[in-house]
């Protein structure tokens, strides 16, 4: 299911993509709104030089672009080009390697903040803690029947979810920003048939 407010990248923007860093910096931007590359650069951890350069190969792939009105003369502030990246599954070639670095890098990015949520649930209150919440399913079904459930969850995700505002719109007090993962897969260690 492709979105109307999602970039799919090719083959170059997609390897361009898979940077740890380049997705972070995509993200806080798309959950938190343009910034500098200052700012980011605290949020991140990392040097201002390094997000600047990170930044720009962004933009050189279409994910960010200059928010030039919030700017200054010493001072770049960056946007998401789109609020999402589509990627599909290549059929063969250099496309299905890029496609596998940038699913690695986002299940990596999906796994540590799953993980840091695990680890601070206990310091959230009461009613924020028991949200917290990973339960599976597992179900023998052939190719096509998992492309149905697969779409389906899409489906439901952002129906349910765009029944509220947006990441970045003013919310009521009280309110804090609510992750919803849903990963489906083919069981490891079944070898190809």
């Amino acid at each position: 299911m492709t979105r109307p407010d999602a970039i799919t990248p090719d083959v170059t923007a997609l390897k361009a993509i898979a940077h740890p860093l380049r997705l972070r910096l995509l993200g806080e931007l798309r959950l938190h709104g343009p910034s500098t590359a200052t700012r980011l650069a605290a949020v991140v951890g990392e040097s201002s030089g390094a997000t600047s350069y990170h930044l720009r190969q962004l933009e050189r792939h279409g994910f960010v672009e200059d928010a030039a009105e919030l700017g200054t003369r010493r001072e770049r502030w960056w946007r998401a080009a789109a609020q999402f990246t589509s990627v599909g599954w290549p059929e063969a070639g250099e496309g299905r390697d890029a496609a596998g670095a940038f699913h690695q890098a986002v299940v990596s990015m999906y796994a540590r903040t799953a993980q840091q949520a695990a680890e601070e649930q206990s310091t959230l209150p009461e009613s924020w803690a028991a949200l917290t919440s990973a339960s599976d399913a597992v179900v023998r079904v052939t190719a096509e029947q998992a492309e149905q459930i697969r779409r389906r969850l899409e489906q439901l995700i952002w129906q349910v979810v765009e029944e509220y505002p947006a990441a970045t719109d003013e919310a009521s007090p009280g309110a804090r920003l609510y992750q919803v993962q849903v990963q489906s897969f083919a069981m490891p260690g079944q070898g190809d048939d």
